[in-house]
C-alpha cells in the first residue's frame, strides 16, 4: 500500500509538537495508539512512516503513534 496523506502539525503548552491521526487513518494502515513507528525523510521533504516490526533492529526512538 502506497498512500499520500497530509496532517497538520500542533503545538501543545509546553511548545512539543505533534499531530493527530485520524482514527480512519489507523484503521486503515492497521495502526494503533501506543504502536512505535519508524520515521524516514524522503528526497522531497516529505516523510514516511511505517509500523516497526517486532523483530527490526532500528532505533525505537524514532516516533510513536497516538
Amino acid at each position: 500500500m502506497n498512500s499520500n496523506y497530509s496532517l497538520e502539525v500542533q503545538k501543545d503548552s509546553n511548545g512539543e509538537l505533534f499531530f493527530e491521526f485520524p482514527d480512519a487513518l489507523l484503521n486503515q494502515m492497521g495502526w494503533d495508539a501506543g504502536d512505535t513507528l519508524l520515521w524516514e525523510e524522503l528526497p522531497d521533504g516529505s516523510w514516511k512512516l511505517e509500523l516497526k516490526k517486532e523483530d527490526s533492529d532500528e532505533d525505537p526512538d524514532n516516533g510513536t503513534a497516538g
